[in-house]
């Protein structure tokens, strides 16, 4: 997401750290893997404008569409009315998908 960002605003390290208040050389250790301190993590929460949720593994497991309107929403270049109509299609898509599977399931015990 932060390389996303940094692309998408045609960003370069050293403004990004302007921007977040996060060293470029702290910056960098993160796009290359390295998990970011508490402080560090909310700091690119905050500048990437999305939830600190979307990181962390909650206890209960997503069904499907969520993953996959958790990933809309994350993704800088959609605007958000779009990954809302998006995450709605898809939820709507795999509901009718999951009652047609339910209907074959039921013929086939009759």
């Amino acid at each position: 997401m932060i390389r996303a960002r940094l692309d998408h605003d045609g960003l370069k390290l050293r403004e990004a750290a302007i921007e977040t208040g996060i060293s470029s050389a702290t910056l960098s250790r993160v796009l290359n893997g390295k998990l970011p301190d508490t402080k560090t993590f909310a700091a690119l929460v905050r500048w990437l404008g999305v939830s600190a949720d979307l990181f962390i593994p909650s206890r209960q497991a997503q069904s499907t569409p969520e993953a996959i309107e958790a990933h809309l929403r994350a993704d800088r270049t959609l605007p958000p009315d779009v990954a809302r109509a998006l995450a709605d299609l898809v939820r709507a898509t795999y509901s009718s998908h999951m009652a047609a599977i339910g209907d074959e399931e039921r013929r086939a015990n009759q």
